[in-house]
């Protein structure tokens, strides 16, 4: 038996062509992906502009994959020696060591082969060893023992010169570029081989890619280091090119500035927070131009944050990256051999909002990035959220950490399980777990945490209109991070972002939340001279408007206090309030927030008073006409209270009510200002007394037109308070009887009426039996000389007195009698005769 060779002892390896096919199937997606892999590359590079393009190809060419039509990306970047290797490696991150460099794979250069078999590259840099050209083609199906391999050869250098001079003179190229040459598929090149089943033109490619290319461009170029400028080509009828657009930052801007790798002799990056703003201009063929505004803010978080990581609280990053569990890419060293080293990430993330103007609807959308976003279309996932904004503005909220994400750059694992708390805090014990705590602990401490600092900066830079900025947060809270309870505690570690109120100027505010947070309703300047304690509060407090979308915990809002309600009650002027709806419907919701934290279903007993007091100055000082003008209002504030407090007047004249008012406890009410009741009225003895004795010295009214009123007063007294009431009253003429010697009705007071039943000459007049009793009555009283009775069926009396009155009938009559009264002459007993007969 043969024995076979050392060299047997690998893996055979199918050509590159095949290992592509893979990756793309599973990782890489074509369209708007293979733009942002370009111009992540080209910022690796330290460009400062790319340019993208589409070619009808080269007649005069050489190579057959010259002639059809391609797409070109150029950038202005350097290019080494080992950009050169990189290239033509698979798998391998030759950027491990650079933290300034966001690959991190060494396969996202690869997504091009959706679009083409094989590619070119041109380079010109002066950081070449040597000559500082490099050129070639790039074949991932060559295989010399394939005799079924595509015949195409290497890059001739006419080949390369036409390329050159093509871009030259649409004066594309500079004295450092990079170009990267991609032959579009065709169909009839396929020869039974290809990597993909996608075959493009000049014209199909531009449907590849997304129509508001530049707008998705535009929202990426906050996040790079170096890039400044992307432009668009796109050849016109006889083959030269014609600028589509071309997306810009202005000279000011500041954008991500990629924390650098550690030095020789440094274990770590220092900590570091650092605001990013500026404007970049999106202009079309039309010459058109759109401006889109970003801000936000990126930071460093100390190694000690990650202290769940080690067993031991890390002091640098270095400490981190020296676990056996620490990712360590394969990279090259150099000497050129494959070698493990440490992933470069560092605690690095960015938080930038940014805005551009639209015709339409507006749109919020989220996206999380490393770097650059993880996904850029709707779609079901964490990393991307889209919904609907009010106004004409798109706005994007990129959320970047310098996170672990899957090899193909589509998803951070950890964060789904963020938003359902499903993180754990145990000490990693093999890779994939010290990733999850690293994404973890960078998304919640540091990207999370730096949500609202991030908007205050937008909003602030901006100078955003408090509509705009409403609408903005309105959207935000509809989002996904900002309905998790979870993430809201991240987002709301140390401050919430709210509408505060205050005397000079209400705005939008970044606020530490351990301040004390108080609701109120909207207030305007006139609210605020009307209610002056509130100046207090706005100073020692936060005063919050209660229906704006504020971004904070809704448990973490406080609720009034008693005292406070009673001082701001107590300092309100009323002719300044209660001459306002505006003022009145203030208190009123100021007032229902107060009763919503009680537990009790009314006011309570302090602030109802204070409330009364408030009130009766109301209708004894403020001018009736005012009153009037804002009475739906004022009974607003009166069903606030409790219905022992107040008392319905039976008529609508407030001078009346305001001579009463001063006078008496309880709160007098004109009808049209009283609300329905829903228990019994009460009042107390002397309340009741006061007003009647207004209703019988008031000049305007005949006290028998309140007789009915009166009955109510009585009602509504318990018999302790009756007692009260009739010493109150027992010198006051206001009930009406009848006086059976004069034969008129005639007012005495409760003390004669007393007096009157105790010598047993009040009765009472059965009015069922129509006038009997009255001439019943007459008769006795034409019978007797001196004594004089009387009669009452008034309601007012029965109430009024200790005992009932007994009803005058023969019983009656013949009781008197038997007192001996001194009777008048014969002739007047004659008729009274008749009725006892």
């Amino acid at each position: 038996m043969r024995e076979l060779s050392e060299d047997s002892t690998g893996f055979l390896y199918p050509p590159a062509a095949i290992q592509i096919k893979t990756l793309l199937k599973e990782r890489y997606k074509q369209g708007f992906p293979i733009i942002k892999e370009i111009i992540q590359n080209a910022n690796d590079g330290g460009a400062k502009r790319l340019d993208i393009g589409v070619s009808s190809g080269f007649d005069t060419a050489s190579h057959p994959l010259l002639q059809c039509p391609a797409l070109f990306f150029i950038n202005d970047g350097s290019f080494r020696d080992e950009d050169a290797q990189a290239i033509r490696y698979f798998g391998i991150d030759f950027n491990a060591k650079d933290s300034a460099k966001i690959g991190k794979f060494g396969l996202g250069q690869k997504s091009i082969f959706h679009l083409c078999e094989a590619f070119f590259y041109i380079a010109c840099s002066e950081l070449l060893r040597g000559d500082p050209y490099r050129f070639q083609f790039i074949n991932p199906w060559a295989n010399p023992t394939d005799p079924k391999q595509p015949t195409w050869k290497q890059l001739p250098v006419k080949d390369k010169e036409i390329v050159e001079n093509y871009l030259s003179t649409q004066a594309l190229l500079g004295k450092q570029y990079f170009i990267l040459w991609i032959p579009l598929r065709r169909k009839e090149a396929d020869n039974n081989r290809c990597i993909v089943d996608n075959y493009y033109d000049e014209r199909l490619i531009e449907k590849d890619f997304p129509k508001n290319m530049g707008e998705k461009i535009t929202t990426l170029l906050p996040m790079l280091r170096s890039l400044r400028e992307v432009h668009y080509w796109l050849p016109n009828d006889v083959g030269e090119l014609e600028e589509e657009f071309h997306v810009s930052l202005d000279a000011e801007a500041k954008s991500c500035s990629y924390p650098k790798s550690e030095a020789p002799n440094q274990k770590d990056i220092p900590k570091m927070e650092r605001s990013l703003f500026g404007c970049i201009s999106l202009r079309n063929r039309n010459a058109q131009t759109i401006i889109t505004n970003y801000a936000g803010r990126e930071a460093i978080l100390a190694a000690n944050q990650f202290h769940q990581l080690l067993p031991s609280p890390p002091t640098t990053l270095d400490d981190i990256k020296k676990s056996t569990h620490w990712p360590k890419p394969y990279t090259k060293n150099q000497e050129g051999n494959i070698e493990n080293e440490p992933d470069k990430a560092v605690p690095h993330c960015a938080v930038v909002f940014s805005r551009t103007p639209i015709p339409g609807e507006g749109s919020l959308n989220i996206q999380w990035a490393v770097f650059l976003p993880l996904v850029d279309e709707k779609s079901d996932v964490t990393e991307f959220q889209n919904c609907q904004c009010d106004g004409n503005w798109n706005y994007t909220l990129l959320l970047h950490g310098y996170f672990f994400p899957d090899s193909g750059r589509r998803y951070v694992e950890v964060l789904k399980d963020i938003c359902e708390d499903k993180i754990s805090c145990k000490l990693p014990e093999n890779e994939n777990e010290m990733v999850r705590q690293w994404n973890a602990t960078l998304a919640t401490a540091g990207t999370l945490y730096n949500i609202l600092p991030a908007l205050n900066e937008f909003c602030r830079l901006n100078q955003l209109p408090q509509e705009d900025i409403t609408n903005l947060c309105t959207a935000l809270g509809k989002t996904k991070i900002f309905q998790s309870q979870v993430c809201q505690k991240y987002i709301y570690t140390d401050y919430f972002w709210v509408y505060r109120l205050q005397p000079k100027q209400s705005d939008w505010q970044l606020v530490e939340k351990a301040q004390k947070f108080l609701p109120l309703p909207n207030i305007s300047e006139e609210i605020w001279l009307a209610f002056p304690e509130l100046y207090r509060y706005a100073k020692e407090y936060c005063l919050v408007l209660l229906e704006s979308p504020n971004l904070f915990i809704s448990s973490k809002q406080d609720s009034w206090e008693e005292s406070e309600i009673e001082a701001i009650l107590k300092s309100l002027n009323p002719e300044k309030v209660f001459e306002q709806v505006e003022c009145i419907e203030f208190l009123v919701n100021l007032l229902e927030l107060f009763l919503k934290s009680l537990t009790s279903v009314s006011l309570t007993k302090k602030v109802q008073n204070c409330l009364k007091d408030i009130l009766k100055q109301v209708f004894t000082k403020l001018k009736p006409q005012n009153i009037i003008f804002v009475q739906e209002s004022i009974k607003k504030v009166i069903k606030l209270l409790h219905e022992s407090s107040w008392f319905k007047f039976p008529y609508n004249d407030i001078q009346i009510v305001q001579s009463i008012q001063s006078q008496v406890n309880i709160l007098i009410l004109p009808v049209d200002f009283a609300p329905q009741r829903n228990r019994k009225p009460e009042i107390s003895g002397r309340d009741a007394g006061v007003i009647v004795s207004c209703l019988v010295k008031h000049s305007k009214l005949d006290v028998r037109q309140n007789e009915s009123f009166i009955i109510q007063i009585l009602d509504a007294l318990t018999q302790e308070e009756t007692f009260i009431f009739r010493g109150y009253t027992k010198d006051l003429k206001f009930i009406y009887i009848f006086n059976c010697r004069s034969e008129t009705c005639e007012v005495y007071t409760p003390a004669k009426l007393i007096d009157l039943q105790q010598k047993e000459l009040l009765f009472s007049n059965d009015s069922t039996a129509g006038n009997y009793s009255r001439n019943f009555a007459i008769a006795l009283q034409t019978a007797l000389k001196d004594e004089t009775i009387f009669l009452s069926n008034n309601t007012i009396v029965n109430k009024l007195l200790e005992e009932n009155i007994q009803p005058f009938d023969c019983s009656s009559c013949l009781r008197l009698i038997s007192k001996k009264p001194e009777l008048s002459n014969v002739e007047n007993r004659v008729k009274l005769l008749d009725f006892l007969m």
